[in-house]
């Protein structure tokens, strides 16, 4: 389980790899975060100190991940062809 308490840090890198590798993440309410969920990997997120904690023992007792799934999703999303992909759509292309 990868825990990101921080309620600044928002949907960090170590997240998007947590989740890359299908690691239940538990942190705290982002958008951010759920635009990264992967079909078959759990993620909780939690709004209050109380709430953090309920989700980390949620987590602990959830089952294994789809690992394949989760990193199917992760290479869609951020491999350097999509990510190149997903900009020119975003900010079109130099002809």
């Amino acid at each position: 389980v990868f825990v990101n308490p921080s309620y600044a840090e928002g949907c960090c890198m170590a997240t998007r790899e947590a989740l890359a590798c299908g690691t239940p993440v538990v942190s705290r309410t982002t958008a951010s975060v759920e635009d990264l969920i992967a079909p078959g990997v759990p993620v909780w997120q939690a709004d209050t100190d109380d709430a953090l904690a309920a989700a980390i023992t949620e987590a602990l007792k959830t089952g294994p991940c789809d690992r394949l799934a989760a990193r199917r999703h992760a290479e869609a999303l951020y491999a350097g062809r999509s990510n190149l992909a997903n900009l020119f759509e975003l900010f079109g292309s130099k002809k």
